[in-house]
C-alpha cells in the first residue's frame, strides 16, 4: 500500500508490531506526570513540547504480543528498563525475528525476562498487562491483590 500511495502510510498494527500503541503509552505517561520537572517548579523545561520522560522501570505481564514487541524496541532506546513476565510455554515467548531486532538495536541490555509475576513487578514504576493475564495471575497467586 505504501508503495502506491501518494500520502504517508502508518503501520498502526500488525501481527508482530503495534507502534501506535507505544505512542499512546508515551502520551499516557506524560499525562500522569512521569516526566522530569525542574526542582521547585511545576512547569516542564520545554514550553509546548513534551519534556523527556525520567528513567523508568516498566513491567509487562502477559504473552509476547505485538504491543510488547514495540515496547522492547522503544522503551530501552529512551533510557527505560523493561521487566517482562511471560508464561513459560514456548507459545508465549518472544518470536525470533522480534528478538533479533531487539538485539540489533542494543535494547536487550535493559530487559529482564522471567516467568514469575512477582519477580517481574519488583521495582516497577509502571506495570502494563494484557487483561487475560491479570485473571491468570490472580488464579495462580490468590494472595496477591490487583490494587
Amino acid at each position: 500500500m505504501a508503495k502506491h500511495s501518494a500520502v504517508p502510510v502508518i503501520n498502526a498494527l500488525s501481527s508482530l508490531w503495534h507502534p501506535t500503541q507505544i505512542l499512546a503509552d508515551f502520551l499516557t505517561l506524560h499525562e500522569h506526570g512521569h516526566l522530569f520537572k525542574p526542582r521547585g517548579s511545576e512547569q516542564s523545561t520545554y514550553e509546548g513540547v513534551f519534556p523527556p520522560l525520567k528513567p523508568l522501570t516498566i513491567t509487562w505481564l502477559g504473552d509476547s504480543s505485538n504491543v510488547l514487541h514495540d515496547m522492547l524496541v522503544t522503551f530501552p532506546r529512551f533510557g527505560h528498563k523493561m521487566r517482562v513476565g511471560v508464561p513459560p510455554q514456548k507459545a508465549y515467548q518472544c518470536p525470533e525475528p522480534v528478538w533479533n531486532r531487539v538485539t540489533e538495536l542494543g535494547c536487550d541490555k535493559n530487559i529482564h525476562w522471567c516467568h514469575d509475576p512477582r519477580e517481574a513487578v519488583h521495582g516497577a514504576d509502571i506495570i502494563i498487562t494484557d487483561t487475560w493475564y491479570v485473571v491468570r495471575i490472580i488464579q495462580t497467586y490468590p494472595d496477591l491483590t490487583p490494587y
